[in-house]
């Protein structure tokens, strides 16, 4: 026989390995248990919190805030526009010099503004608007 080792030394050798890796095992589970515990109250906290939150004030504030937007964005201009001698002023830009279509000297570009009466709808407020009925629906079509 090549190792001379006896039995009980063979059987305390592996009954000390096996003991170690069942320990080792066993405080992972622990540890995963209460990682697991500690998600667990995170989540019922923060449920709570949200609950509260929601039975609060959480949709008067939102339709403050959405209100407060459709003001601005929409009202506001047309208010000022329709009911003031507040003129609506446009910003663009013109290219000028040149010749054969800027092929021949550079060609510059001009700030002008013009000034127009009335109320100036951009795309950007009606992209804003639209938005705002999307959120809603959707909102709506989760419940």
């Amino acid at each position: 026989m090549a190792f001379d080792i006896s039995p009980d030394l063979l059987t305390m050798g592996v009954s000390a390995a096996a003991g170690f890796y069942m320990k080792h095992k066993a405080e992972e589970r622990k540890e995963r248990h209460a990682e697991h515990i500690r998600a667990s109250e995170r989540r019922h906290l923060s449920e709570a919190s949200r609950v509260r939150a929601a039975s609060v004030a959480g949709k008067w504030i939102r339709r403050g805030l959405v209100a407060a937007i459709v003001f601005a964005v929409i009202l506001a201009p047309f208010i000022v526009t329709v009911f003031t001698d507040a003129a609506t002023v446009l910003q663009y830009t013109e290219e000028t010099g040149g010749k054969l279509f800027g092929l021949f000297g550079p060609a510059k570009e001009a700030v002008r503004f013009q000034s127009v009466d009335g109320l100036l709808v951009t795309p950007e407020t009606r992209q804003a608007l639209l938005a705002v009925v999307a959120f809603y629906f959707g909102q709506g079509a989760a419940k």
